[in-house]
This record gives structure tokens, sequence and C-alpha cells, in this order.
């Protein structure tokens, strides 16, 4: 039962590691596109998250904690 129990804890903290990378995928993606589109620096936030892409570097922010970080 303990395995059991130890298993899906482990699974569910994958999931959510897994979730938190898509949408932060999605967001460097969305900003990046809005940069080349207006070609000027891109702030977006989607709940707990914020993407900010400038000509040469891609940020995405959970709360305080940096998930994603891209230079040119």
């Amino acid at each position: 039962e303990f395995r059991r129990v130890l298993f899906r804890s482990q699974l569910a903290y994958q999931q959510a590691k897994h979730d938190t990378r898509l949408m932060a995928a999605r967001l460097a993606k969305e900003s990046s596109d809005q940069l080349l589109a207006t070609g000027h620096p891109t702030v977006i936030k989607r709940g707990d998250y914020r993407a900010l892409a400038t000509p040469g570097r891609i940020t995405v922010y959970h709360g305080s904690r940096l998930v994603v970080a891209l230079r040119k």
C-alpha cells in the first residue's frame, strides 16, 4: 500500500512538472511570435505565469521561479 501511495505522489509530481514546462514553452512561443509581429518587447501574463520576450532573450516565470530562459 505504501508503494502505491508513493508511486501516485511521484506520478502527480512528474505530471505537474510536465504541465509547468509545457505551459512555459507555449508562453515562450506566444511571446516570441508577438515580439516578431510588433518589434517591441512583449510581456504576457497567464495566471501565475509571466513571459517576457525582448530581442535578445525570452524568459518565463511561474510565480517567482524561472522556468525557461532562452538567449540568442
